[in-house]
């Protein structure tokens, strides 16, 4: 009987001690992670701000498959997930300038979570920073677990990694869209001729747009178009190419920099590249397969209309690219 009287006291001990100790560590939490990364800082913010994208890298819910996810669009900036009717919900409370996002969590196991995410372009990082308070209950699992840090850091650092690799992925995946035979009408257009290298001309194009736009907005000008490019084919890394703003008719040109020019109809294959100009010769090494087809002899210079570029997004995966390859009329 003294025997089991003490195995009880020995164990109802180690459990006081256990509670006590539980209660003495602090169940407050601030957990910082962040990844080196190349990736612009526009596409990495809106990738984060949007919770369709959340499925695709967060580790949580990579490993919960078979969840129950509802997303709420309360405005552009500002949307809501919520899992399993309402036991996890995650609100984006507030941004900066495509710099900074800081989100809610509620869920039954913390008393209060917050997400803040840092993008800083100056030293290329990504920073993820988890901030909260845990239940004792959570408290007992987390040290069962190896403690806090141990559990959140380790999926932190899982989704950054992930984020940093689809992002990778997608800049560099090569999108194009063939839409074959067109004909283009006879235009009017102002332009700009310069002589640079490929690298250079995409700082020159968004400089340039604006230069082009300034003008025809100060001299009243009715625009009819998109911001183009005519890009002669060569193998010099030195290029002079032309950068062209369609307009309704003839304009005498009061700035010397700038000419008015004009295109007769005629016919073109055209196709359409998405994202990233760096493999753009995917997409003209397509069209100039078809126009083999054809007669090589009959094309003129080729042109690319920016529907979407640099001059109108940071952001890489939204630019829409329309690429020409007019030929001769028959």
């Amino acid at each position: 009987m003294n025997y089991i009287r003490f195995v009880f006291g020995v164990i109802f001990i180690s459990f006081l001690v256990f509670v006590l100790y539980i209660k003495s560590y602090s169940p407050v939490f601030d957990i910082e992670k962040s990844i080196k990364t190349n990736i612009p800082r526009v596409t990495i913010y809106k990738y984060i701000n949007n919770y369709h994208n959340w499925i695709e890298w967060n580790p949580w819910f990579q490993e919960n498959p078979n969840l129950k996810i509802n997303i709420k669009e309360n405005s552009p900036e500002y949307s809501t997930l919520e899992w399993e009717n309402g036991k996890g919900v995650i609100t984006t409370i507030s941004s900066n300038f495509h710099n900074k996002i800081v989100q809610e969590i509620k869920i039954e196991e913390i008393k209060s979570m917050q997400i803040v995410w840092n993008i800083d372009e100056n030293t290329n990082k990504l920073n993820l920073r988890i901030k909260g308070e845990m239940t004792f209950l959570t408290k007992i699992l987390s040290l069962f677990s190896g403690g806090i840090e141990n559990l959140i850091g380790t999926y932190s650092s899982k989704a950054l990694k992930n984020i940093d690799h689809i992002l990778q992925s997608k800049l560099n995946e090569h999108r194009f869209k063939y839409l074959g035979e067109i004909l283009l009408p006879k235009e009017f257009y102002l332009s700009m001729s310069y002589e640079s290298t490929e690298k250079e001309q995409y700082s020159l194009l968004k400089l340039g747009s604006q230069q082009l736009l300034e003008y025809a907005q100060n001299q009243n000008i009715e625009i009819t178009g998109n911001i183009f490019t005519v890009n002669p084919v060569s193998d010099s890394d030195l290029k002079v190419w032309l950068l062209g703003l369609p307009i309704s008719e003839y304009h005498n040109s009061q700035d010397s920099l700038i000419k008015c020019n004009s295109k007769n109809e005629r016919k073109a294959l055209k196709g359409i590249h998405y994202g990233v100009y760096e493999n753009l010769d995917l997409s003209w090494n397509f069209l100039y397969q078809k126009i083999e087809l054809f007669n090589p002899k009959i094309r003129f210079l080729p042109v690319r209309v920016n529907k979407v570029g640099i001059e109108t997004t940071e952001n890489p995966l939204e630019w829409k690219t329309e690429l020409f390859l007019p030929y001769k009329l028959d």
